[in-house]
């Protein structure tokens, strides 16, 4: 029988082993860049809507490791997003951890939906982790992101695998 606590690494475990779902908790900030949000669709009829329901966009922001711009770039957040009312916005998003990071090129998948208010983002947004890769292939939980000042937020992950 082959010994489990003996494996230092998840990627080796072998098939006979079960590990038990634990928590990873993580803290990344990102630094959003408008600049780079790309209108990429749009309401074919534009007659009802405030100016931006039915509009998509893509982004790529970076994800550091201090709430600094210059800080150390831990990877990116992107994705795309699409405006469903006034005040809310589905949001589709990937993390894509950098190769030096702790789980180099490793992905968190996200889902979720983001709230306005007078067109204004709350102050605390929380989207589901629905999954990964490399290392994080079942990953589901959540990340909360809290707003510091107009181009960053503090993300806080917690999820399982």
């Amino acid at each position: 029988m082959f010994d489990c606590t003996s494996v230092t690494s998840y990627f080796y475990l072998p098939a006979v082993c079960t590990v038990q779902a634990e928590t990873v908790k993580l803290q990344f900030y990102e630094q959003v860049n408008s600049n780079d949000e790309l209108l990429v669709f749009q309401a074919k009829d534009k007659s009802s809507n405030d100016g931006q329901m039915g509009n998509g966009y893509i982004y790529e922001n970076s994800a550091t490791l201090c709430s600094s711009p210059k800080c150390l770039a831990l990877g990116t957040v992107s994705g795309w997003y699409y405006y469903t009312s006034e005040d809310t916005v589905e949001e589709v998003n990937t993390i894509k951890f950098s190769p030096t990071s702790l789980y180099p090129n490793a992905e968190l998948h996200v889902r979720g939906v983001w709230v306005s208010a007078s067109g204004k983002d709350l102050d605390t947004q929380e989207l589901a982790i629905i999954g990964g890769t490399h290392g994080l292939d079942n990953a589901y939980g959540t990340l909360t992101f809290t707003k510091l000042n107009a181009i960053t937020w503090r993300v806080e992950a917690s999820f399982r695998l």
